[in-house]
């Protein structure tokens, strides 16, 4: 667990790395940065950031997650908590599902386009 002093440190040293993105979030400047850093965690901590921010996105969905389905789907999955994605998943709205792909198509192609380099 971090404190407040310790997270500030982290995010005082990935400053030049991050933007606000609009609603109220960081997000890193580009993809590769953020792939980076993700890939430099070991596994079992990945998990458990995913499993906390599905959590924490359920709480701020207040009962209706449905606005929030396709996201909570990614960070259960990711957490390796099955029963929970797929409860998710099946909230999912077939334009919030569309646009989840096209978001998935664009990375991978972006991640090819970087490796042929």
């Amino acid at each position: 667990e971090l404190d407040d002093a310790e997270a500030g440190v982290i995010l005082e040293r990935l400053e030049d790395f991050l933007v606000a993105d609009g609603e109220g979030g960081l997000a890193f400047r580009h993809g590769l940065l953020r792939d980076a850093a993700y890939h430099g965690l070991p596994f079992q901590r990945r998990r458990l950031l995913h499993r906390r921010v599905g959590e924490s996105l359920e709480l701020s969905a207040d009962g209706d997650a449905t606005d929030v389905a396709a996201d909570l789907t990614h960070h259960f999955f990711e957490a390796g908590d099955w029963d929970k994605a797929l409860a998710a998943f099946v909230k999912i709205t077939p334009k919030d599902y569309r646009q989840a792909l096209r978001a998935q198509a664009a990375e991978r192609a972006a991640a090819k386009a970087v490796a042929a380099e």
